[in-house]
């Protein structure tokens, strides 16, 4: 199984660690070279470094043959927009997370979220 990570803050580099520690061959992109080192020492998949936004990026990294896509960047906006392509031009169900909010009415986009797509 393939899975393809936009986003290595917390959330995406645990999703990634837990599915390359049950055998999936794990892609992950990120805007900062840096997260490769949250991935730790013993990371087996691929990174790229780059917005999760860009087509060809996409394509590079494998989102074709991914059997699964999950979107976990620092921008809620960023996460739909990003999970919408997925679906729209590669035909892929993307997992989408926001960010918790302690208080408050839930927003648009978290309204969003939790109709389409999986928010912790």
């Amino acid at each position: 199984m393939k899975a393809l990570i936009i986003g290595c803050g917390r959330v995406g580099t645990s999703v990634a660690l837990e599915l390359d520690a049950a055998g999936w061959d794990v892609v992950a992109i990120d805007e900062r070279e840096e997260a490769l080192s949250q991935l730790g020492d013993n990371w087996r998949g691929g990174f790229f470094v780059g917005h999760g936004m860009d087509v060809a990026l996409l394509r590079e990294a494998g989102i074709e043959d991914a059997d699964a896509v999950v979107v976990s960047t620092d921008g809620d906006n960023s996460n739909i927009v990003i999970g919408q392509t997925a679906q729209k031009l590669f035909g892929k169900y993307a997992r989408a997370t926001g960010r918790c909010r302690p208080s408050g009415p839930p927003s648009n986009v978290h309204r969003f979220l939790a109709r389409d797509h999986a928010a912790p």
